[in-house]
C-alpha cells in the first residue's frame, strides 16, 4: 500500500479571469502524490470542496496501484479526480505505456481543448486575445452572460475578428434567461458559434432551450 500526500498551492492568473458568477487573479488548488504519480485536485467554485476538505479527505489515506482494488465512491469529485490522476500516472511511469495505448485507443486521434476568454473588455479582453495568439489557440471558449446582451456581443465579434478560423464556443454558466438567449441568437450564427455550454439559468421553464 502507498501513501497519498497532498500539498495546497496557490496560482496566479497572468490576467484578471472573470466568469458569469466569480472575478479572481488566483485560485488554490491541490497537487497530490502517490508514489512517482502525480495529480491535482482543483475544486470548482460551484461545489462544496475546498483546498482544506481535500487534503483532509487524503489524510492517513493509503492506496494500492492495482486498479482492480479502486473504490473511491467515499471522494468527494475533485479529491477523487485527483486521486485517480496520480495513480494512472504512476502505472505509466512504471509501465513506460502511455494511456492510450493502454486503454486501447488511437494516439493521433488528439483533441485539442478550448482556450478559454474571460467575461472581460476593452484592454484586459486585448490582452486575452493576445495569450490566445501566444498559444497558438483554434479552438476557443468564449464567457457570456450575466452582462449586458450587447457587451457579449462585443465580445463575440471582437474574438471572431481575431480568430477568424477558430472554432468558438460560447459559456454563459447557466445565466441567461431565455429572451437574452434569443436576443444573441443572431449573434451566435453571425460569428459562427458551433455551441453553446451552459445557456440557461436553472429556474428556466421547462423547453425553455
Amino acid at each position: 500500500m502507498i501513501p497519498v500526500r497532498a500539498e495546497t498551492i496557490t496560482l496566479s492568473w497572468r490576467a484578471v479571469f472573470v466568469n458569469a458568477y466569480m472575478r479572481v487573479h488566483d485560485f488554490r488548488t491541490t497537487i497530490v502524490r502517490v508514489g512517482d504519480g502525480l495529480g491535482e485536485a482543483a475544486p470548482s467554485a460551484l461545489g462544496s470542496e475546498t483546498a482544506e476538505s481535500i487534503t483532509a479527505a487524503y489524510r492517513d489515506l493509503m492506496v494500492s496501484d492495482d486498479p482492480r482494488t479502486w473504490e473511491f465512491d467515499h471522494l468527494e469529485p475533485a479529491a477523487r479526480a485527483g486521486l485517480e490522476m496520480a495513480l494512472l500516472d504512476l502505472r505509466g511511469k512504471r509501465t513506460g505505456e502511455p494511456l492510450w495505448r493502454a486503454w486501447g485507443l488511437d494516439g493521433d486521434a488528439r483533441r485539442e481543448s478550448f482556450f478559454t476568454i474571460p467575461l472581460v473588455r476593452g484592454e484586459e479582453l486585448r490582452r486575452w486575445l493576445d495569450f490566445a495568439a501566444e498559444a497558438d489557440a483554434r479552438r476557443l471558449k468564449v464567457k457570456v452572460g450575466a452582462e449586458p446582451v450587447a457587451a457579449s456581443a462585443e465580445r463575440l465579434r471582437a474574438v471572431r475578428a481575431a480568430f477568424p478560423d477558430g472554432v468558438l464556443r460560447v459559456d454563459a454558466n447557466a445565466s441567461w434567461r431565455p429572451a437574452d438567449a434569443g436576443e444573441l441568437a443572431p449573434v451566435l450564427r453571425s460569428c459562427d458559434v458551433s455551441s453553446v455550454e451552459e445557456p440557461l439559468v436553472a429556474s428556466s421553464p421547462d423547453g425553455a432551450t
